[in-house]
């Protein structure tokens, strides 16, 4: 069976931003996350 994560790519995102650490590393996997639910990161 697959993984949620490769069924879904956003779970990936979701899980790199939860993890990282630091501002850029939030800011790159925020921005990821919200292309892949087609969002426009900023408001």
């Amino acid at each position: 069976m697959a993984s949620p994560a490769s069924a879904n790519p956003a779970h990936a995102h979701f899980e790199s931003f939860v993890q990282a650490q630091l501002c850029q590393e939030v800011l790159s996997s925020f921005q990821g996350l919200c292309g892949a639910l087609g969002l426009e990161p900023g408001g």
